[in-house]
């Protein structure tokens, strides 16, 4: 259930960050396993597709053609749910013996949303894996499959015009995990940390107690993770600062985090601003928060 608790004072607030990540799924030195049907929900912000690209090895000597499917999709496990929809469809051609990426051109209007890529099997073609992504949910079938079951895997892919659908504002959105968006934080991999963002509640209001939730890859299976691993992707070290009398007050740091929940509870401050400043991950180069809740308990 989304959170709707009225006492919750970013509900109604407005959020900035120091930066925003792209939809960024580019190829890693895996592939995907051969001779099967991929699917893969991608979340679309833009309301124009020009092209989707995706990142191919071709062990056929001939050229080979390839269409993919474009179809909306309610959230992100939505895969073998019926839409009565005509999908969008565009055919590209691999060269002989060609590694690298392969344009499937759409220029399509579209609007904002998930969206269900299908990418059929062909003999002798392999696609790049990526690393995972909130929001972005992969099935496979087999050729004699009626339907698609989940793997952990990623498909390495472009989208044009990019996408960004880690914005800010999706920290108080309500919902604190991927569903029907990716409903978190990302900041800029590209731009150093310390990242940060500003929740503006429009005047002074007096909280005592602030609710996060960061990123601790609940998509994996943690039965693949060796004892007291650390989650690259969780916030180790963080503070939390208010504007008042034109300087900033730390209300709170934290170092050595690696829990996706954290409860803090301080003396009553009265500020019109909450910033969050995220310092140091346990590995990854991107700042990450699902929810942040404000209250005066």
């Amino acid at each position: 259930m989304p959170n709707s608790d009225k006492k919750d004072l970013a509900r109604t607030a407005s959020v900035k960050a120091t930066s925003e990540s792209p939809l960024m799924l580019e190829p890693i030195d895996e592939l995907l396993p051969p001779n099967l049907f991929w699917s893969q929900s991608v979340p679309i912000s833009e309301k124009r597709i020009e092209k989707i690209s995706l990142h191919v090895k071709s062990k056929n000597k001939r050229d080979t053609k390839i269409a993919i499917e474009i179809l909306p999709i309610e959230d992100i496990w939505a895969f073998n749910k019926r839409i009565d929809v005509a999908p969008l469809i565009s055919v590209a051609k691999i060269a002989g013996e060609y590694e690298g990426w392969v344009d499937f051109y759409i220029n399509s209007d579209v609007a904002p949303g998930l969206y269900r890529i299908n990418i059929p099997y062909l003999s002798g073609i392999s696609f790049s894996a990526s690393s995972h992504l909130p929001g972005v949910a992969v099935t496979y079938r087999e050729p004699h499959w009626d339907r698609y079951v989940s793997a952990k895997d990623t498909i390495a892919m472009r989208v044009s015009p990019g996408s960004f659908p880690f914005e800010a504002k999706n920290i108080i959105n309500g919902v604190a995990r991927p569903e029907k968006w990716p409903n978190i934080w990302i900041s800029d991999p590209t731009q150093s940390l310390p990242q940060s963002i500003t929740i503006d509640f429009g005047k002074k209001v007096k909280f005592n107690t602030v609710y996060l939730t960061f990123d601790t890859m609940l998509i994996n299976d943690f039965r693949y993770y060796k004892g007291a691993c650390l989650i690259e992707e969780c916030a180790s070290a963080y503070t939390a600062e208010v504007r008042q009398n034109r300087k900033n007050k730390e209300i709170f740091a934290v170092e050595g985090n690696y829990q996706r929940r954290r409860i803090h509870r301080f003396q009553s401050v009265s500020a019109d601003t909450l910033t969050i400043k995220i310092i140091k991950t346990n590995g990854v180069t991107s700042a990450r928060i699902y929810e942040v809740r404000v209250y005066n308990e």
